[in-house]
């Protein structure tokens, strides 16, 4: 082999190296980038009124953000049971920023129909006042073009 054969491999193995690790680099980047999912407890719900078909409850909802970069929701729609039954679905378009590693509340108001709450309100009463709870759901945040899921479960205060 003569050298300026030499030369062309080591060209060619030096810059294979450097494109592995440019990419080994950009898919660390970006999976260092990839939002982690927030944690979204139910705070409190605040009747807002009661008819004998439906009822409009204040949802509190409290956003902790686990990354060390804000969130700036955009969207967030859920599902959110009581005592293990479906309550309400909800959605909210209010635009919140989540500080970095911190948190933020966010109201939002659903309708639901009186039959499937009071039965559950009752059985909290009798059961030590406090309700299970699961809100499910995705936001959309201003910065990132995939939807971010959630799924947080507790326990809370009866309303009533």
């Amino acid at each position: 082999m003569n050298v300026s054969m030499l030369m062309k491999a080591f060209s060619a193995f030096t810059l294979a190296v450097l494109l592995l690790i440019t990419l080994q680099g950009c898919a660390t980047t970006q999976s260092m980038l990839d939002p982690q999912e927030p944690t979204i407890t139910l705070q409190k719900i605040k009747p807002l009124n009661f008819s004998f078909d439906k009822q409009k409850l204040e949802l509190t909802l409290n956003v902790d953000n686990p990354n060390a970069f804000t969130l700036p929701i955009k969207t967030l729609n859920f599902a959110a049971t009581l005592a293990g039954e479906h309550i309400a679905d909800g959605a909210s378009n209010e635009r919140v920023t989540i500080p970095a590693n911190g948190s933020a509340l966010l109201n939002v108001v659903v309708t639901t129909s009186l039959s499937k709450l009071i039965g559950k309100f009752q059985a909290a009463s009798d059961e030590g006042n406090k309700l299970d709870y699961n809100v499910k759901g995705k936001l959309k945040l201003d910065n990132w073009p995939k939807l971010i899921p959630f799924d947080s479960s507790g326990k809370i205060e009866n309303p009533l």
